[in-house]
């Protein structure tokens, strides 16, 4: 007896209904049982978001392994489809593949909104060839209107449903095929079904010898569910030693995962450059890993040197000056600072304050901000006492502080033009209510997509107001429980910043900043 699918792709929240026959069990897997489980202890639909590049060989194989779990529990599954496509500050699409990949996403995506009955056939039979430009065969295999799909590949519409359709990987910084969350969690097991040792402790079934490759096994010791053995390779699954989930083994390259020693979540190897995350023992942010010292960084969270001021865990490094028994580098400098600190308020602002032990020649200081520890704002610059052997207490209130983590810090200038960077503070803003609402791209130049969370069914109105106070953009959205994706229409307004408030029932729940170029 055949069962209905109801497969939903996602634009934002849901775009379509794809009917699909049910004909047999899928094969017993592991991700089949983590779905079954999720579905009995939440007693309702299953919500799978799956980020892919369509010509990316470990993704196509990722989705026709999905395909009969779709068949089986499709009634009880809500299926989110998202492909790994970057877009540049003049709006051009990139992605790893090339431009062959980009077209067969935008196709994928036609046929999920205008064929949907047709559009599991057509991913099966498109994944026998995918890494072939010739697609018309697939579709042909699957009963697909080919005139309709090259007549909407034209269509400015359809360009920006694509474009909102890959927001959410940029956002969320997803750019490893395939990741897959179950209900908001990553899913960390394989794509292959199970398998059960043979008498023969030495062999796999399905598989090799223990220490060799092992293509579709996670039964042997010291091999992989769909990668290779131990210290090798290992495309889809993190239950091997020395492994990591999407890149290499540990100490080597690892995009996208946190679970390889000295590796970077979205960051570089070890000696190489890691950008924006403090998650890294020994790591730095925006400064250089060596496996063993941050350097050239004003916020180490693992020890090395620190340099203009800054906290320094290890005590026996100083780029300048010497290290305190408390671990402060002691730098000549024009400003001699006791502290520096940013506080949260019951007001919900932030309160920085800062104080001066002695000041030689001191025009001032700005106080400048971050959202990621790379790019810095100066919020106001605060005029110093000159010179004085006295101690002098600062103060400045941030009344509109960003929601989520920053970084403050202060810039010291001297009458001679000359600049030290003092200590780096972190706070973690989250006012209750508050909603994180993030755009892609930004800058813009025509359209940007809004990515806004909520925890509830509700409805929301989103404002742009530019600098000058003036309201020059008003949308409303029905919100639902979970991501939802907003395509603004940004073209015709003039360059420069502007400011998007999301208001519900009455409140400011957020306050962004986007730009247009």
């Amino acid at each position: 007896m055949k069962k209905v699918l109801t497969l939903l792709i996602l634009i934002s929240v849901s775009y379509l209904q794809i009917l699909a026959s049910n004909q047999s069990a899928a094969p017993d897997s592991y991700l089949r049982d983590v779905i079954l489980k999720t579905k009995v202890e939440n007693d309702t639909k299953v919500t799978l978001d799956l980020y892919v590049m369509s010509q990316c060989p470990f993704g196509v194989r990722a989705e026709k392994f999905m395909i009969p779990i779709l068949n089986e529990m499709g009634e009880d599954i809500k299926f989110n489809l998202h492909f790994i496509v970057s877009e540049d500050e003049k709006g051009e699409l990139q992605s790893l593949h090339g431009t062959a990949e980009i077209l067969e996403n935008r196709r994928q995506l036609i046929i999920a909104r205008h064929q949907s009955d047709k559009f599991l056939a057509y991913l099966n039979e498109r994944g026998n060839n995918y890494y072939k430009d010739e697609w018309k065969a697939a579709a042909a295999a699957a009963d697909i209107d080919v005139a309709l799909v090259e007549q909407l590949m034209n269509d400015k519409a359809e360009l920006l449903a694509f474009r909102e359709n890959i927001a959410l990987s940029n956002i969320k910084r997803i750019n490893a095929s395939p990741t897959l969350f179950i209900n908001g969690q990553r899913y960390r097991g394989g794509f292959a079904v199970k398998t059960a040792k043979v008498a023969n402790a030495g062999t796999c079934v399905g598989g090799s010898e223990p220490g060799s490759g092992c293509d579709a096994d996670g039964d042997c010791d010291d091999a992989c569910v769909g990668g290779s053995n131990a210290g090798g390779m290992c495309t889809g699954e993190p239950d091997c030693p020395n492994v990591c989930d999407g890149g290499f083994d540990a100490g080597n390259n690892c995009t996208a995962d946190v679970d390889c020693d000295n590796v970077c979540v979205g960051g570089a190897t070890v000696g190489a450059e890691c950008t924006v995350d403090a998650d890294c023992p020994n790591a730095c942010i925006g400064g250089t890993n060596d496996g063993t010292a941050c350097i050239n960084d004003l916020a180490c969270t693992g020890g090395g040197t620190c340099t203009d001021m800054g906290t320094c865990p290890n005590t026996a490094f100083c780029d300048i000056g010497s290290c305190t028994n408390e671990g402060t580098c002691n730098i000549p400098a024009p400003v001699e600072l006791a502290f520096f600190k940013a506080k949260i308020t019951d007001q919900n602002t932030i309160n920085l304050t800062w104080k001066t032990l002695s000041e030689i020649d001191n025009e001032g200081f700005e106080v400048q901000r971050s959202v990621d520890g790379r790019d810095w704002e100066t919020l106001v610059f605060v005029e110093g006492m000159g010179s004085t052997v006295e101690e002098q207490n600062y103060e400045w209130i941030d009344e509109d502080p960003q929601v989520g983590i920053s970084y403050y810090r202060l810039v010291q200038y001297d009458f001679g033009g000359a600049s030290h960077i003092h200590k780096t503070e972190v706070v973690e803003f989250n006012p209750e209510n508050s909603i994180i609402v993030q755009a892609f791209p930004n800058p813009t130049h025509d359209y940007t997509s809004l990515y806004i969370p909520s925890h509830k069914d509700t409805q929301a109105n989103v404002f742009i107001i530019n600098t000058a106070g003036k309201m020059v953009r008003v949308v409303s959205k029905q919100l639902q429980t979970g991501d939802n994706i907003l395509l603004l229409d940004m073209t015709n307004l003039p360059k420069g910043n502007y400011f998007i408030f999301l208001e519900e029932e009455g409140k400011v729940l957020s306050k962004s900043k986007i730009m247009v170029n």
